[in-house]
């Protein structure tokens, strides 16, 4: 029983580039997050800033900071939103977790330069 049990855990393992799920916001399509963001939907908008921030408040706690520089440093609330956009407006089809895990790739490896 316990080669069972060792064997069903090693084929649900964590896979660090496979993503099962996405709750909340981060499932939106990128066309809805510009759609909502000129719509200016206050409230929406919020909904998905606080789903945006609450992700990298995630990851900033997971990344240690890179020569005494934390990825974040190199960003702004508001050039975090603009890149995001910029992103979801040439990629329209996709989700807006796909657009801030862009936008974290890239802060990442600017972080790493430094």
């Amino acid at each position: 029983m316990f080669v069972f049990l060792a064997a069903q855990a090693s084929a649900n393992a964590y896979e660090p580039n496979k993503i099962t799920s996405i709750y909340g916001a981060g499932s939106v399509s990128c066309g809805d997050f510009v759609a909502t963001r000129q719509e200016s939907d206050l409230q929406k908008i919020g909904r998905f800033k606080q789903w945006i921030y609450g992700y990298f408040t995630a990851v900033s706690m997971y990344y240690p900071p890179a020569n005494n520089k934390h990825f974040l440093e190199t960003a702004n609330h508001e050039s975090i939103m603009a890149r995001i956009d910029s992103y979801c407006r040439k990629n329209p089809a996709a989700n807006l977790h796909d657009a801030v895990k862009s936008l974290q790739d890239d802060l990442l490896q600017v972080g790493k330069r430094k």
